[in-house]
């Protein structure tokens, strides 16, 4: 065990805990707050390797996609290099409208298991399908991101591992995870549903330019079987698989782990 003396609180690490703490701080292009690790001193001389965060994914996404780049950044902030990707969940909370909150978005693709059942045969089919589900995950993320957020400047900030931070613009928003059809943001409060309704049809949209994927109309089901209550505002899916969504809305301080595990419940479909 070494104490990380750097570090708001010092606290004490083991060489795993080290190691994942370090490349969190690397991916996120933290440059600012990794005097406390010394390799040489303790780590075997250890470096990770260069890691792309999914803040540069979207970045690279949104390159190349110059609509979703005027949606999300009409006004052409310049965001410094290594302080665009938020540090904490205070940082994602100043955003929110009040501040001090957030959204925990946890999404999972509906139908995968029966779809493949019938319909992937051999395993080049299986691998084709996979990419195309990977991609529309992927992609119906960002564009959601870009269409309901836009790049923040910290105020008023103030928690011990965002010191120094005040004014500066960052992307407010944390993809923790983007796996197959597995999907886990955590976003400024007040945005969340907006987010997570976006992702869902967003998904279907996707997935919808791949023909195969359509359902025939003369399969879709009757208006009064999707919504019993307003079926003329609920039109069916003409997709074959959709995405269950779950969100969750806590103050700042909730724990991660705590948040997680009850948004996933959410967003669990049997």
């Amino acid at each position: 065990m070494q104490r990380a003396n750097r570090l708001p609180g010092e606290p004490w690490f083991s060489d795993v805990l080290a190691r994942k703490r370090i490349a969190g701080q690397k991916s996120k292009r933290d440059n600012q707050n990794t005097a406390w690790f010394n390799p040489a001193n303790w780590l075997d001389d250890w470096e990770p390797e260069p890691l792309e965060s999914w803040v540069s994914r979207f970045e690279q996404f949104l390159q190349t996609h110059p609509n979703w780049v005027r949606q999300y950044n009409p006004d052409h902030q310049r965001l410094e290099e290594n302080s665009k990707e938020a540090r904490s969940l205070h940082e994602i909370g100043n955003a929110s409208t009040p501040t001090g909150f957030v959204a925990y978005i946890y999404a999972d693709g509906n139908n995968m298991g029966g779809y493949i059942q019938r319909n992937i045969k051999t395993p080049e089919a299986y691998q084709s399908f996979s990419e195309v589900v990977s991609q529309a995950t992927e992609y119906c993320v960002y564009r959601a991101l870009a269409q309901h957020l836009s790049p923040h400047q910290l105020k008023g900030i103030d928690d011990a591992e965002t010191k120094g931070r005040d004014g500066k613009w960052i992307h407010p928003f944390e993809i923790l995870t983007i796996g197959g059809d597995d999907v886990l943001l955590i976003v400024p409060a007040h945005k969340g549903l907006a987010i997570a309704q976006t992702l869902s049809e967003q998904f279907e949209q996707i997935l919808l330019e791949d023909k195969n994927l359509e359902v025939p109309t003369d399969e879709l089901p009757p208006q009064k079987d999707i919504h019993r209550y307003r079926p003329d505002h609920a039109p069916a899916s003409r997709c074959q698989l959709s995405m269950s969504v779950g969100v969750l809305i806590t103050a700042v301080e909730t724990p991660i782990y705590y948040a997680e595990k009850l948004v996933s419940q959410l967003g669990f479909v049997a």
